[in-house]
């Protein structure tokens, strides 16, 4: 099996990317959100959005490939909330190639990330999680993230009485790795699409 490697994302990966967000999404989040929901999901629509989101100003999208296959990515953009110190970064999106799981690609693509914001000297990283997605919310805290109180919901990406926890971690505050037998592959920081 070859190696991964990290590498930022270019537009040709973005077909790729849709791919695996809508598989992520319909094998992670199956008994979390509505199946409908879920079954509605195209990959189309979905490239059209990461178009969009590709280049927002101030985001990165990285991407983990074994040889040239693009098997998983993650993105970060400046924090929305103007609650959060400036300068926060979110995490909006780290999934795999449900395939992938398993394999040993989702902690180093999170730790990647985890110092992309350090190098960008943010003073607090944040990601939301479905509530009742226990093992990604373990993976996070294990890597020293804390949910940070801020529950939401946004019925139109996820349907009625689905909600998210924002997990932070403040860099001033906390030295963090991501540790051995975290469970990989947990497509699930935040289902973070904007409606």
């Amino acid at each position: 099996m070859d190696e991964v490697a990290l590498r930022v994302a270019t537009e040709a990966d973005l077909p790729r990317v849709a791919t695996i967000h809508v598989a992520g999404w319909q094998t992670a989040y199956r008994g979390l959100i509505p199946d409908d929901v879920l079954d509605a999901l195209s990959t189309e629509v979905r490239l059209a959005a990461w178009r969009e989101w590709y280049g927002v100003p101030g985001s990165e999208v990285w991407v983990a490939c074994r040889g040239h296959l693009v098997c998983g990515f993650s993105r970060l953009q400046p924090a929305q909330d103007a609650a959060l110190p400036v300068g926060t970064l979110d995490l909006t999106h780290l999934y795999l190639d449900p395939e992938e799981r398993g394999a040993g690609i989702g902690a180093p693509l999170f730790g990647h990330m985890l110092e992309r914001a350090r190098d960008r000297e943010a003073p607090t990283l944040v990601l939301s999680v479905l509530e009742g997605n226990h093992p990604a919310r373990r993976f996070y805290e294990r890597a020293g993230l804390q949910p940070d109180g801020h529950r939401a919901t946004r019925p139109r990406a996820l349907g009625p009485d689905v909600h998210e926890v924002r997990y932070r971690i403040d860099f001033d505050d906390a030295l963090t790795s991501v540790g051995e037998g975290a469970p990989d592959g947990q497509p699930s920081t935040r289902t973070g699409d904007p409606e």
